[in-house]
């Protein structure tokens, strides 16, 4: 039934209007109860300072900022790369900065001076507090996304320490001239410091360190690192890459839908996740078996575990894109489920350290 001045009368659809609980009986002679919307809850947005109700966020931003949002849909949508690494200590630093913003900086690496007016505050958002930051800021930077570097914000290591665009930028830029074994060794060293293999996307690791000192090693390392863009071209592939730098094994093999690789214990992986994850179980001590097959099936899990006597199969489910891929993966879910198997399934998106630790440690 729709509920409209018709049907409602004008009376009642008023009151509707306004957001007053009433109640509506229908045709039916059934008495319908129209629930009124929840009451805004208020809040300040630490950056923009304006009000917004949590009410009205997209779930994508509390799962970024927590139940408790501090940020707007707005600013929250600036900051959304941060998410994952969102914290009380973050919120101080990006404030500081905002506070300072017309303050100058002295560039770490050539020494010159400028501010982050006119490169890190580009979005609708900022209030200029006086006409003295307009001024600074200039015609020139009207936009409304923050200056990229392939993939690094300029605002994130400028929380730290203090480094210009103009340098940033140079960090990535495919010109460098850098000795084809030193990018080789510039890639093992970025491995080593990880623990895991690095992904092709270099530049987003830095959201990976959280002090001043990291950050510059981190900085000074991109110089050195191979451009993604032309990986292929000088090394032959990303794998051919990984190979070379000492960071796969020899005799490590690339499949079709993915690498054929041995793990620390000897065990046979068949993606590098699966080494990474296989690598984090032998070094906790938790003793585990590759490929056992599921009962009555041919179908084999990626590990099982026996806790107490009680089995429990790990599943890395990373080709879900694919149709078959994704129905097989339904029926090991149900299988186990039907046996009293315990299954943690884990996506390439989740943090599966997390998710281990919780049931295994």
């Amino acid at each position: 039934m729709a509920f409209d001045k018709h049907t409602m009368g004008d009376e009642a659809f008023h009151l509707l209007k306004f957001n007053v609980g009433i109640g509506i009986r229908g045709e039916d002679g059934v008495f319908h109860e129209i629930k009124r919307p929840p009451p805004p809850i208020l809040e300040k947005c630490i950056f923009c300072e304006e009000a917004f109700d949590i009410n009205n966020l997209h779930p994508g931003h509390e799962k970024c900022f927590g139940k408790h949002p501090r940020l707007c849909r707005q600013c929250g949508f600036c900051f959304r790369s941060y998410g994952k690494i969102w914290s009380r200590d973050l919120e101080e630093r990006i404030l500081r900065a905002k506070a300072r913003a017309g303050f100058p900086r002295e560039c770490f690496m050539c020494g010159n001076d400028y501010n982050l007016l006119g490169c890190f505050y580009q979005h609708v958002c900022y209030r200029y507090s006086n006409t003295l930051e307009m001024q600074l800021l200039g015609n020139g930077f009207e936009g409304r996304s923050w200056p990229i570097a392939n993939g690094i914000d300029f605002l994130y290591p400028n929380l730290y320490l203090n480094i210009c665009l103009k340098c940033l930028r140079r960090l990535f830029s495919p010109h460098i001239e850098v000795d084809y074994d030193d990018q080789l060794l510039a890639v093992r060293e970025l491995g080593d410091k990880l623990g895991k293999l690095p992904q092709r996307d270099f530049p987003s690791y830095i959201y990976y360190y959280h002090d001043k000192e990291s950050i510059e090693w981190f900085l000074k390392l991109l110089g050195r690192l191979p451009d993604p863009d032309l990986i292929n071209s000088r090394f032959g592939s990303f794998f051919q890459l990984l190979l070379k730098s000492g960071l796969l094994p020899e005799g490590s093999r690339r499949m079709q839908l993915g690498t054929w690789v041995t793990a620390k214990d000897g065990d046979l992986c068949f993606s590098l996740a699966e080494r990474a994850i296989d690598d984090w179980l032998y070094k906790k001590g938790i003793a585990h078996k590759k490929e056992v097959k599921y009962p009555d099936s041919d179908m084999r899990c990626d590990w099982e575990i026996l806790n107490r006597g009680k089995r429990i199969f790990i599943e890395y489910f990373g080709l879900m894109n694919i149709a078959t891929y994704k129905e097989k993966a339904a029926l090991k879910k149900k299988i186990a489920s039907d046996n009293g198997i315990t299954l943690i399934d884990i996506m390439p998106e989740c943090d599966w350290e997390e998710i281990l630790s919780k049931a295994l440690l």
